[in-house]
């Protein structure tokens, strides 16, 4: 089940939903069909990281707070890019603390790193 789109220079060659974005209430995936995405832009994120790592923009063992000054000193002057990249931080899960998906409500990127950000590292 999902959406498929293929365009090349704006052109789009293809275009099709397949199966159903609610299967109870019968609604079919089209082209506004919200997914949740999850990890799987996991690895496009890495890669635009170290795309800038590359370029001397970004450094892996730079503390958070250096690309986030707002975060908590505490743990954001503990934490590197190289431990987000690995999953290592510590960080607190946030789904653990809210469920995005119960409340439906439209979080800001300030309010959820603000749910996580003050609490202490789990490891």
């Amino acid at each position: 089940m999902g959406y498929v789109l293929v365009a090349e220079e704006g052109k789009i060659l293809f275009e099709k939903g397949y199966g159903f974005a609610n299967l109870e209430g019968g609604v079919t995936n089209a082209p506004d069909t919200k997914f949740r995405l999850g990890s799987i832009t996991k690895q496009f994120a890495s890669m635009l990281i170290m795309q800038q790592v590359k370029k001397g923009n970004i450094r892996l063992d730079a503390p958070v707070v250096a690309r986030l000054p707002d975060y908590s000193k505490p743990q954001g002057e503990k934490v590197t890019i190289r431990h987000l990249l690995t999953h290592t931080s510590g960080i607190l899960n946030y789904t653990g603390i809210i469920d995005i998906r119960a409340d439906r409500k439209k979080y800001t990127l300030e309010e959820l790193v603000g749910t996580f950000s003050g609490k202490p590292l789990e490891f």
